[in-house]
């Protein structure tokens, strides 16, 4: 009886625009893939309220790094392990807000309203 490897198991599909594809052979990576249940997409992040007057809320399925940007690109607000943000210091305007991955990968971008 054969048995697989210990590992993962990976192929690469490659498609072009005219429908054309081909998949490379098998990649065995050994080990357990690290981390695979605490991927985080930007489908999985609430920031709310929207528009906010205080306190952003930042509902992500593990810990994150957020920056708030201004519109002219200043970054105002770093924090880490983000799950709120009091925002009452800023002026009214629209900013945006970053949200990055325990490994400093920017998952989601998004915008919102600070106003009284």
């Amino acid at each position: 009886m054969m048995t697989a490897p210990a590992g993962s198991i990976y192929t690469v599909v490659v498609g072009d625009v005219n429908g054309c594809s081909d998949s490379s052979g098998i990649f065995v990576v050994p080990g357990t893939p690290a981390s695979v249940n605490n991927v985080i997409s930007a489908a999985s992040i609430r920031i709310y309220p929207n528009p906010v007057s205080s306190i952003l809320y930042i509902d992500a399925p593990g810990k994150t790094f957020v920056s708030v940007i201004s519109a002219d690109g200043k970054v105002l607000i770093d924090r880490d392990e983000a799950i709120s943000l009091n925002v009452s210091g800023l002026a009214d305007g629209v900013y945006l807000i970053m949200v990055y991955d325990t490994n400093n990968i920017l998952v989601k971008t998004d915008k919102f309203v600070k106003m009284q």
